[in-house]
């Protein structure tokens, strides 16, 4: 490719029959172009004037230096969760109906789990534009994880009128501490606990989950998942 004769549009080769070309820009030639092209691209996506809502735009990791290819007003906020529960959520539930039939999302090899696990996390941000907060804060501990998200966006305890409209605590409990459902899978996670010891969640008190209100939510779905 580099052999290729350069004109005032990059390097030129030809692909089925058509020529195309290919832009040599310098680092920051195309981190500039890349934080005008999100730019545009999110406020397309979004409403004027508004603070607009992004899922899954970013890997944890990728957090970092997302200041080279996002606006500089572009804010991350990372949700970690216990690995214990997300390992048997993976396993069993996720992807098997009625929520989904699929593959596992994540490697049920608890082996390949921790190493996934490990390469994806996010782990010595510094970037102020990026809060990490636990998911299991925002059910344990919500009136102080709600006040650092509103801290963090800019907005006033005002704004947040739709209370637990869309996310309420006392529905999303029951996806924690799942490993405490069954004896078997409290043995099962037992390489977790050891390999991931330190993303463990620290649990104020210890319950298990009620398997039946899962996805017994009205307008969620019309099956309920019955308990053992």
């Amino acid at each position: 490719m580099y052999k290729r004769p350069i004109n005032k549009l990059g390097r030129k080769y030809v692909y089925d029959n058509h020529p195309g070309f290919i832009a040599m820009p310098t680092n920051d030639e195309f981190c500039d172009a890349a934080r005008k092209y999100t730019g545009d691209y999110l406020k397309m996506c979004g409403k004027e004037n508004m603070i607009n809502i992004f899922d899954h735009v970013l890997w944890p990791h990728q957090c970092q230096n997302m200041g080279d290819l996002f606006p500089q007003d572009f804010k991350a906020i990372v949700v970690e969760r216990d690995p214990r529960d997300v390992y048997l959520l993976n396993k069993y539930y996720w992807h098997k109906p009625p929520v989904s039939v699929s593959k596992p999302y994540f490697p049920i090899d608890i082996k390949g789990f921790c190493h996934e696990w490990k390469r994806t996390i996010a782990r010595n941000i510094t970037n102020p534009n990026v809060l990490i907060i636990k998911f299991e804060d925002l059910i344990y501990n919500y009136d102080k994880t709600l006040e650092a998200i509103e801290t963090f966006i800019g907005v006033k305890p005002s704004n947040h009128i739709r209370i637990k409209e869309y996310f309420n605590p006392d529905n999303s409990i029951e996806n924690t501490q799942v490993f405490n459902i069954d004896e078997s899978w409290k043995k099962e996670i037992g390489l977790i606990e050891k390999e991931l010891s330190e993303f463990l969640y620290v649990f104020p008190y210890n319950r298990v989950p009620d398997r039946k209100l899962w996805f017994d939510t009205p307008g969620t779905t019309n099956v309920k998942i019955k308990s053992k």
